[in-house]
């Protein structure tokens, strides 16, 4: 199996092992090994590497590290073969900053990347257990990937408390020093941790020796929160370190606040133009590709470069896909009725209805699929409110499929002109004659019904 892969270069020693940096010889691609020396560790390493690989070869998401194969030599070594993420890890990339604050918009942007990878592991009941700067990583292109699984947990049912006292003390909840059962709120609390250490570049509970660090963590006050950030991070930050794991959201109920989905919607605008740039690409790759595969020994790295385009338009792809769903998703999906209690979710709505980040889920495709075959007539006899809203995600979809999210926000600005004749030349001028004969009407309805629906 090693025979495969060609040697770079060490880039660090793990708890239990080294871990090297290497290529593929096949597929051209860089990977990461870990190598466990079986002979030499602890039963509690041994499994806690079996564990990563068996855990890691089961999970397919865009910010959870890729697995690529794991197998035990004859030289009693356990290799495991993972995706290599270029931009390091991001306690590295905070201390780079070298004490200026991160924009608030990167800030929530790895935020909700981290925090969708552990729904994905929760909602496979996975504790992480030991989530951390240190184990978030960074790819070429700034997306997130969580690794280090080798402590994490699979809870046999969702209500288990798993009790073993384990983690990085920085990150570990205040139950975990009083010797009380916890579940996924602990990686919530550690959560809370990292999005502190990312908005202030600090730890959120620091302290010159051990007994100082577990009173501040189980007695002591919560840190400042960043005051150079919208509140409402302060105010999920805090959520997130509450004493009690009862009091903290699940992470389902933290991606589902109107402030998260604005961030999310924020991004998915931001990346649209260059994933319709990448869609568009596809093709000319895999020309590229095959233009590769046939050229001389010397165009080696010509076909690595294609082949590392096309993983990187690939994550950027999946991450988008990730979101979009994120952002479709309601408060009240999933979450317990003692979180949306505690939490609220009367907010949500009010954000559905806002034009432009509604445009833009259309443009990155998930609502257009159940749109398309819809037509006035199936809308059927629910209740107004219900009609109403089936009516407009119809006509948006057609809408901004003809004109697009930027020439659309344009017309409905046009739209609240009073003068009627003024508008409908200023309609005509804006959109020209074809695509105003084809869609006036339809903008019309759609802005007609956008404003019954404010009105209910």
């Amino acid at each position: 199996m090693m025979n495969n892969y060609t040697f770079i270069r060490v880039v660090g020693k793990g708890s239990y092992g080294e871990v090297n940096l290497v290529k593929h010889k096949t597929d051209r691609k860089q990977y990461v090994i870990k190598r466990l020396n079986l002979t030499t560790s602890s039963k509690r390493e041994r499994r806690a590497a079996e564990q990563e690989a068996q855990l890691l070869s089961q999970l397919r998401h865009p910010n959870i590290v890729t697995y690529k194969e794991s197998w035990e030599g004859d030289d009693c070594q356990l290799y495991i073969v993972m995706g290599f993420c270029e931009g390091g890890d991001l306690y590295h990339r905070l201390k780079q900053q070298k004490g200026e604050l991160l924009p608030e918009r990167q800030v929530v942007e790895w935020f909700v990347q981290i925090a969708m990878a552990l729904q994905y592991l929760h909602e496979r009941n996975i504790l992480h257990r030991d989530l951390k700067t240190q184990n978030i990583f960074l790819t070429k292109t700034n997306i997130i990937k969580v690794g280090d699984l080798g402590i994490a947990r699979v809870l046999e049912n969702q209500n288990d408390m798993a009790s073993t006292l384990i983690g990085t003390p920085y990150y570990m909840s205040p139950e975990l020093f009083s010797n009380k059962p916890y579940n996924h709120k602990s990686d919530v609390w550690a959560l809370g941790c990292c999005v502190y250490e990312m908005s202030t570049l600090k730890h959120a509970f620091n302290a010159k020796d051990m007994n100082s660090l577990v009173y501040r963590i189980v007695e002591g006050k919560l840190p400042q929160m960043p005051s150079k950030y919208e509140p409402q991070l302060g105010d999920l930050i805090k959520s997130m370190l509450s004493k009690r794991p009862e009091d903290r959201p699940d992470v389902k109920l933290i991606l589902r606040q109107p402030y998260i989905k604005r961030q999310i919607a924020m991004f998915l605008e931001a990346t649209k133009e260059s994933v319709l740039y990448q869609q568009d690409k596809l093709v000319e790759q895999k020309s590229d590709e095959d233009e590769c595969s046939s050229s001389t020994s010397s165009t080696e790295r010509s076909e690595g470069d294609c082949r590392e385009r096309k993983t990187e338009s690939s994550d950027m792809h999946d991450l988008v896909n990730m979101m979009t769903q994120t952002l479709r998703m309601d408060v009240g999906d999933g979450v317990s009725e003692g979180d949306r209690g505690r939490f609220g979710s009367t907010a949500l709505p009010e954000f559905k209805l806002n034009r432009k980040y509604r445009d833009t889920l259309l443009l990155h495709g998930k609502a257009r699929e159940e749109a398309e075959n819809l037509s006035l007539g199936q809308i059927g006899s629910p209740s107004g409110p219900a009609k109403i809203r089936r009516a407009i995600e119809r006509l948006r979809t057609d809408v901004v499929k003809g004109l697009g999210v930027k020439l659309l926000d344009k017309v409905l600005e046009v739209m609240e002109e009073e003068d009627d004749a003024k508008r409908e030349l200023c309609l005509r001028d804006l959109m020209g004659d074809e695509k105003y004969q084809a869609y006036a009407v339809m903008v019309r309805q759609l802005k007609f019904f956008e404003d019954m629906a404010f009105k209910i």
